[in-house]
């Protein structure tokens, strides 16, 4: 059989004591009495109970999320597990690039100097890259400028990579 000692005689009392005053305590009525806060409360005078209804709003049902199992993914790897490696950087995307714009012709690189007639023929004298030239209709200067006429005070260029017409002012005809 157990044997009880002193003390575990006097917890076992205690508690059976405890816990027929919870079974023969009267019910709590629904309307508790409150006591006003501290500050309320003034130095001498009584305190008044008052009475406190409990407030329950049936207007919205309150929800609560749904519980999820939790899976091995969830879980860390390890306190000394080595940590994942980082993600790799994103690659700065280059803005687009602008349709490159046409071709420009160049301006035209010639001086004029003076200008002549030699039998039936017109011909100019300009200067090209620090180089004076004799000029007439239909002569190529530097496989890049072909003389298409010239006429009143105006010879008309043809600059040939882009076969676009330019116009150089030789002064007054003879």
């Amino acid at each position: 059989m157990i044997t009880m000692n002193r003390r575990q005689r006097v917890i076992a009392a205690v508690l059976l004591a405890t816990l027929v005053a919870a079974l023969l305590s009267p019910d709590a009525p629904d309307d508790e009495l409150a006591l006003p806060p501290p500050s309320a409360q003034r130095a001498g005078s009584p305190i008044v109970p008052t009475p406190v209804s409990p407030v329950v709003s049936n207007s919205a049902p309150t929800t609560v999320p749904p519980l999820h199992a939790r899976t091995l993914a969830d879980q860390p790897l390890g306190l000394f597990a080595a940590p994942p490696p980082p993600a790799p950087p994103v690659p700065e995307v280059p803005p687009p690039v602008a349709a490159p714009e046409p071709p420009q012709v160049p301006p035209l690189p010639f001086r004029f100097l003076g200008r002549y007639r030699d039998g039936g023929r017109e011909v100019v004298f300009v200067s090209f890259n620090d180089r004076n030239l004799v000029v007439g209709a239909g002569d190529i200067v530097e496989g890049v400028y072909r003389v298409q006429s010239i006429a009143g005070n105006v010879m008309q260029l043809i600059y040939l990579p882009l076969q676009q017409t330019q116009i150089l002012e030789i002064g007054q005809p003879l």
